[in-house]
């Protein structure tokens, strides 16, 4: 099963060094870096593990400037190595970079404690402590790059991580986010890319989303060796000859024509002042002109963010007045206290789950009912962020079931709770539909009826997340999606 695993870490803690002591890769391969002795830009290099089993290394910088570079070599990654120096300990980008895993949900990985042979034996053993603490469930391994020592034991250590992953799925549509593009003389456009889903042959032909230019694929390579088929999992570089470099970026798809549909905003539902036009504008092949946008929130601002078909043909004129965002671009507006900047029709719901490091409590006056650090977040088209709590970290006996059940069109029948006097202040999903199964049997509390807490900062019902009639299927009643749910389940 092809995985990769992705670095993370401080800056000067040792990543690029380890890298290559395990791979025998220098990642650094940009002079800039070289003269400055500092990783810039993502590095790559295939890691052999001792059971024959060959991983896709990322290799990310440590600097805080390059913290959007590092995420783009995170997003993908199914385990993590994260490295500490054993001189210094957890530094800011350390925890910085876990924050970031732990949003992405990536919960497999093995802790590197660098320099191992630059400390004193009781400053190592504190070190190791430090990291237990800091990852809990995760190994810990002491190691130098500078001796070998330790290398074979945190190959070990990867390979039993590798085991708990969970496969990609292989056959569903091909989908690959672009992290780096360049030109070869001879050769053409090169991209390259963590392959999600699907797989990726030779003479494929693959869509740019979201310029939606279609190309066909020359050959395929994973590490620097052609291959036949690159699957799932791997780290693979695609050449698409005929495609010009400027017209693709970081955050671009390549995905399998008639595979995942965009979701266009009415302009009207957009707030004024967030989308601002850019030049210069570029042209569709199926659609015509189309117009870019910077997305400005507040002081963040987000380039070629957002996008619009100013003529689209007659065949697409559902487009027009319509608007389209950069879902890449535009992960940075995600952030869990931030409100959606703009809500989508039926046909174009989206759903976004995140797992969350902060601190969520529930109070019922003076009775601590939840009290989390590992709440999830659901962004929702049309709503404002919604937190969810596990069932470990809520008192249960302070959950009194009422009568009666909602239905969601996006999420399935929803169950309700009373806490003491207030009515309804909770909610779960039991069983939620398989597109958000991660919210199942969690319990989201109504911030309006009880005391929710974010980072000790009180949450109130803000406009847009107040709970409306939505859905194709408005009119059915929970009894009635109950019937229909046995009927499938037995037919």
């Amino acid at each position: 099963m092809p995985l990769t695993v992705g670095t993370a870490g401080h800056i000067d803690h040792g990543k690029t060094w380890l890298v290559r002591a395990l791979t025998g890769k220098d990642t650094d391969r940009l002079p800039e870096e070289q003269e400055r002795g500092i990783s810039i830009e993502l590095g790559y290099a295939p890691l052999e593990l001792p059971d024959g089993r060959r991983l896709s290394l990322i290799d990310v910088p440590g600097h805080e400037r390059f913290v959007r570079t590092m995420v783009a070599g995170a997003t993908g990654i199914d385990l993590f190595l994260l490295v500490i120096d054993a001189t210094e300990g957890a530094r800011p980008q350390t925890h910085e970079h876990l924050a970031i895993l732990r949003l992405l949900g990536v919960g497999s990985g093995v802790v590197a404690v660098t320099k191992a042979d630059a400390v004193e034996p009781e400053k190592l053993e504190l070190a190791l402590t430090e990291a237990r603490e800091l990852v809990p469930g995760a190994e810990v391994v002491a190691v130098s790059a500078k001796t070998g020592a330790g290398l074979d034991e945190l190959r070990k250590a990867l390979a039993r991580a590798a085991d708990a992953v969970q496969p990609r799925v292989r056959d569903g549509a091909t989908r690959l986010y672009v992290d780096r593009a360049f030109t070869l003389r001879g050769v053409g456009t090169v991209v390259t890319g963590t392959l999600w889903s699907g797989s990726i042959s030779r003479e494929d032909v693959l869509r740019i989303e979201p310029s939606g230019v279609e190309a066909r694929a020359r050959s395929v390579q994973v590490h620097d060796v052609p291959v036949l088929r690159a699957e799932a999992g791997q780290r693979v570089a695609v050449n698409l000859p005929g495609l010009e470099r400027a017209g693709i970026h970081r955050g671009d798809t390549l995905v399998e024509p008639g595979h995942y549909p965009l979701a266009f905003f009415p302009l009207a539902d957009v707030r004024p002042g967030v989308l601002v036009s850019e030049k210069p504008n570029t042209r569709a092949r199926d659609y015509g002109d189309t117009e870019w946008f910077t997305v400005t929130v507040g002081e963040r601002r987000a380039t070629r963010g957002a996008w619009q078909y100013t003529a689209p043909p007659d065949y697409a004129s559902e487009l027009r007045g319509r608007v389209a965002f950069v879902w890449g671009a535009m992960d940075g507006f995600y952030e869990e206290d931030e409100r959606i900047v703009g809500h989508a029709a039926d046909p174009y719901h989206r759903n976004d789950i995140r797992q969350s490091s902060r601190h969520l409590v529930v109070m019922d006056g003076v009775r601590r009912i939840a009290d989390t650090t590992r709440p999830i977040v659901l962004y929702e088209s049309g709503f404002a962020p919604r937190w969810y709590v596990p069932r470990q970290d809520i008192e249960e006996s302070a959950l009194i079931p009422v009568e009666g059940q909602t239905f969601c069109p996006y999420k399935g029948l929803a169950s309700y709770y009373d806490i003491g006097e207030r009515k309804r202040a909770a909610w779960c999903y039991l069983r939620a539909w398989p597109e958000v199964a991660r919210v199942s049997n969690f319990v989201s509390f109504e911030p309006d009826v009880i005391d929710v807490f974010l980072d000790d900062k009180k949450l109130s019902l803000e406009a847009g997340q107040g709970v409306k009639e939505h859905g194709i299927d408005r009119s059915l009643d929970p009894e009635e999606m109950l019937k229909r749910g046995n009927a499938l389940a037995h037919p």
